[in-house]
């Protein structure tokens, strides 16, 4: 009796390997993925407190009688620039408010349009990224308008 054996051993090995392979391809597109999220999420979660800083000014703003004296009381400080006021308010990295330039500011402009014995103030309110002392990108911008009548 004569057999013969042949070797089927690098048949077998070959499938785990392919497998291995394979998972190991996938696994670098799934971290890269991974790894994208953590900059979506801190960038919405950027933009999320944004929104909430700058609804909640405008609401101040719609609701109060003399806006400049009670935006300087919540905070804000004046400036200006090309013959136009606005206020502003900076933020740090936490969003917490600080005295100085900080990561976030936030500016509001307005202007009044006089309307029969009233007059419109017209609010523009812009959120923004600080870099280095100037301004680096606009994350959020809210308008909003508001009657007083008797022109005060």
């Amino acid at each position: 009796m004569n057999k013969k054996f042949t070797s089927r051993h690098g048949a077998v090995m070959m499938e785990p390997v392919i497998a291995i392979s394979f998972f190991a391809i996938i696994s670098v597109f799934l971290l890269r993925m991974f790894a994208s999220t953590e900059k979506i999420r801190s960038s919405a979660d950027e933009v999320s407190k944004a929104v909430i800083r700058a609804e909640a000014a405008m609401e101040y703003m719609l609701a109060g009688e003399d806006t400049a004296e009670d935006l300087e009381r919540s905070g804000f400080g004046k400036l200006s620039a090309d013959g136009r006021e606005y206020m502003v308010k900076y933020y740090d990295k936490d969003w917490r408010e600080t005295e100085k330039v900080g990561k976030y500011m936030m500016t509001i402009f307005t202007e009044d349009e006089k309307v029969g014995s009233g007059k419109f103030i017209n609010y523009e309110l812009r959120v923004s990224k600080v870099n280095e002392f100037e301004n680096s990108g606009e994350i959020y911008s809210l308008s909003a308008k508001k009657y007083v009548s008797g022109g005060a």
